[in-house]
C-alpha cells in the first residue's frame, strides 16, 4: 500500500488550482498496460475514488457512473 502513496503529494500539487483549492476528481487518468499489471486491488481502490475514467492507453477501463437523485 505505501508503493501506491509514494507519488502522492507531487500528484496533489499538480492537480490543485492556483488559489490554493483542489480538484474533486481527475477527470482521466490514463495507465500503459504494462503500469497496470503492477498495481494491486489497494492502489486500483485509492485511483478509483480519486479519479472519474481510467483509461489503459486509449480504451476506456471505467467511468464513474453518474448519480440519479
Amino acid at each position: 500500500m505505501k508503493q501506491c502513496f509514494q507519488y502522492t503529494e507531487g500528484l496533489v500539487r499538480r492537480l490543485t488550482l492556483e488559489d490554493g483549492s483542489a480538484l474533486l476528481k481527475i477527470p482521466r487518468f490514463v495507465l500503459s498496460n504494462v503500469e497496470s499489471e503492477h498495481l494491486g486491488a489497494e492502489c486500483w481502490s485509492w485511483i478509483y475514488s480519486c479519479v472519474s475514467s481510467v483509461y489503459l492507453d486509449d480504451e476506456l477501463l471505467w467511468h464513474q457512473a453518474d448519480s440519479v437523485a
